[in-house]
């Protein structure tokens, strides 16, 4: 992702925010100022501000963080499922819930030869999609339901069944569903959202990155409640969780149309 590829995108989603963080009022602590763009504009200041203006309070697109799951060290991704993501290359922590609809799209920049300076401009052909989500829609749904039937086990207690949809296996044994799940949106990602002719950093691929590897801090937080047997953690874990399924495919959908595919439904 180029340096003005990024600050397209951050002004882009300051522009979106900033009518409805300039009404907020009352949901900011009293006598604060929502955060501004720093005067010098690199790829990482300019997008923890876009950040910062997401996770403002009384921002649509924010829910109130919760310590341990959005608020956590990252540890430079080290026990992320994929470590290349939005915060990764840049810093930039995307709201727990996100809804694509309300961030209009940045134009494409084009510069006097008529080349494409930003990653707007990026063509990921139909063909290269529709055989990404013919080969691994079926896991990804497969995935998306073991988690949401979580819920139901966490809520009776039944632990064994935790572990077990969460089961990460050694190299050569068999992953849970839910594991298995979430390696295969890495890899419709990749297919949906990155052309052949582009490195893997467009904004799009990490975002999706992003989500995949909040869903998988969920699970890893549930497994943590399941072995204390406390079921309120690992409740609380699980909502996290869905929110991050539901935002990757928020995602992914934009790339995904009638001649590729149906659309991913929420969770």
């Amino acid at each position: 992702l180029s340096t003005m590829a990024a600050s397209t995108w951050g002004a882009v989603l300051c522009a979106a925010l900033a009518p409805t963080l300039a009404a907020a009022g009352p949901a900011a602590p009293p006598g604060s100022q929502p955060p501004s763009l720093p005067r010098v504009l690199n790829r990482r200041s300019l997008a923890r501000a876009a950040s910062a203006l997401l996770l403002w309070p009384g921002a649509p697109l924010a829910v109130p963080a919760v310590p341990g799951l959005d608020e956590r060290d990252r540890g430079s991704n080290r026990d992320a499922i994929v470590r290349s993501d939005i915060w990764y290359e840049y810093g930039a922590v995307p709201p727990r819930r996100l809804d694509m609809s309300k961030l209009p799209d940045a134009a494409p920049a084009f510069n006097s030869w008529g080349a494409c300076t930003s990653n707007q401009c990026t063509y990921v052909p139909l063909k290269r999609r529709y055989d990404g989500y013919k080969k691994y829609n079926d896991g990804v749904r497969a995935g998306a339901l073991a988690f949401k039937g979580l819920r139901e086990s966490i809520d009776q207690g039944d632990w064994n069944a935790v572990a077990e949809a969460l089961r990460n296996a050694p190299k050569g044994g068999k992953n849970g569903p839910v594991t298995t799940g979430l390696l295969r949106q890495v890899l419709l990602a990749n297919a949906l959202l990155v052309s052949e002719n582009a490195d893997s950093q467009v904004q799009d691929v990490l975002l999706a990155r992003f989500y995949t590897n909040e869903a998988g801090h969920a699970g890893r937080k549930i497994l943590e409640a399941a072995a204390r047997g406390d079921k309120s953690a690992a409740q609380e874990a699980w909502a996290f969780g869905l929110d991050a399924y539901n935002s990757y495919f928020a995602v992914v959908n934009r790339a995904v149309g009638p001649k590729v595919g149906d659309p991913f439904e929420a969770v």
